[in-house]
Order: structure tokens, then C-alpha cells, then sequence
């Protein structure tokens, strides 16, 4: 599994205290936080856990992880369709990635789906979530993307531009 852009380690640490014998990449672009998240593991003992100080846009291009996880997770603090370009090129053919959302619009589930479907990928589940429903009146979904077919080369494009022109807008 990788948890990309996983700042505090949410939610990757938690997955692995609960699950042990998970092999986690903890994917983080901001070095302090990457040296935090490296503080955490070694802690904590964490075995079969590496921390990669990079962005997901140039990972999602190095053999080494493009294409080799079963797993992605995200904390979706970006677009639909941004996150998928950040996360659906480092996930295996049959894989998921499982990207938890804010409240989301029709037209950002619609660009989600056509961002899915030019990367080789598509929407199987959108999920949602309450945390701490006596707190907070926000509502969470968990979006639930399958991978079916290898994302095509170009993708992600290069550092910056998946946020400054994501797919599935015309």
C-alpha cells in the first residue's frame, strides 16, 4: 500500500498499527514532513514500512513505484480528478485507490469519472462517512476508484499541472 501525500501519516500509520504485516510507502513531497513521518516509523518500530521524500507526479513516473502498489490511500485536499492523476499511475492493474473526500458536487463526480476513464480507471463506490456526527456537521465520502487498465505514459504530467489544468474539464 501507498499512502500518498501522507503528511502526518494519516491514514497509513493507523493502517499499519492495525494491520502489521501491511507493506506501506509513506508518500510525502515536504521534507519536514517526510523526516517527521521517518521520526514515527523508526518509534514506533515499524517494519516493512519506507517513507519517499517526493511528489506524486514524479514517482508515478520511476519503474519503482509506478504501477506496484495494490493499494493507494489519500486524504483528497485537491480535486477529484487531481488526486486520481496523483494516485491511479502508482496503483497496479486491478488495484484501488481509496481517496477520502469532502462533500463533492455532481460536476466534480463527473470529472472524477472522465479523469478515471483517461487513466484506466473508473468509480466502483463512493462511500459516506460521519466523524464525529455530535461535533461537526461536515459529512466525508470515501471514494472507492478500481484501476482496470495500464495508465497511458504521459500520465501524471509533470509537477504543478495536474492542479492547474485537471482532467475531465472541458
Amino acid at each position: 500500500m501507498i499512502d500518498v501525500g501522507s503528511g502526518g501519516g494519516l491514514p497509513g500509520i493507523p493502517l499499519k498499527l492495525i494491520r502489521p504485516d501491511l507493506e506501506l510507502c509513506l508518500l510525502e513531497a515536504t521534507a519536514k514532513k517526510a523526516k517527521f513521518l521517518r521520526y514515527v516509523v523508526e518509534e514506533l518500530g515499524l517494519s516493512l514500512t519506507s517513507v519517499v521524500n517526493a511528489r506524486a507526479e514524479e514517482c508515478g513516473h520511476l519503474p519503482e513505484y509506478r504501477e506496484q502498489y495494490q493499494v493507494a490511500t489519500v486524504r483528497a485536499v485537491a480535486s477529484l480528478p487531481v488526486i486520481m492523476e496523483y494516485s491511479v499511475p502508482l496503483v497496479q492493474h486491478g488495484g484501488f485507490v481509496v481517496a477520502l473526500k469532502g462533500e463533492m458536487w455532481d460536476s466534480e463526480i463527473r470529472e472524477g469519472e472522465e479523469a478515471a476513464h483517461t487513466l484506466g480507471a473508473k468509480i466502483v463506490e463512493i462511500v459516506p462517512v460521519e466523524f464525529l456526527p455530535e461535533i461537526s456537521s461536515k459529512r466525508s465520502q470515501l471514494v472507492v476508484i478500481q484501476k482496470f487498465t495500464n495508465t497511458p505514459v504521459n500520465y501524471p504530467r509533470g509537477p504543478g499541472r495536474p492542479k492547474k489544468r485537471p482532467l475531465g474539464r472541458h
